[in-house]
């Protein structure tokens, strides 16, 4: 009981009171730094996931155009939609841009996978 009461009229001075505010500003300061870097290497490893896929998708449109000459618009807008699918998809259809016989086997391998 006398600690409590000890305890009460120390929390009431202004020694204590500065201690604890100069406290709270610290702990807040070094969670927004932590939070502000947990935060920024989300954006950064989301905005790489992004340009990967970017870079992919050109990437298949660039390997079916050096193999069989122009690439229809058609076709590019076919490759450039499926980036909203998955990363996945456009790796395989750059493993196939790169294996296929002709642009004919290329769009009927793609009908299969969509």
């Amino acid at each position: 009981m006398v600690k409590n009461m000890m305890d009460n009229v120390l929390e009431q001075t202004p020694l204590y009171q500065d201690v604890l505010e100069k406290g709270m500003e610290k702990g807040m300061e070094k969670g927004m730094e932590k939070g502000m870097e947990k935060g920024m290497e989300k954006g950064m490893e989301k905005g790489m996931e992004k340009g990967m896929e970017k870079g992919v998708e050109s990437g298949i449109i660039t390997v079916l155009a050096a193999r069989f000459g122009s690439v229809s618009d058609r076709l590019s807008e076919r490759v450039h939609n499926l980036r909203e699918r998955n990363v996945n998809v456009l790796t395989e259809l750059m493993k196939l841009a790169a294996t296929v016989k002709d642009l004919g086997e290329f769009e009927r391998k793609l009908d299969r996978m969509m």
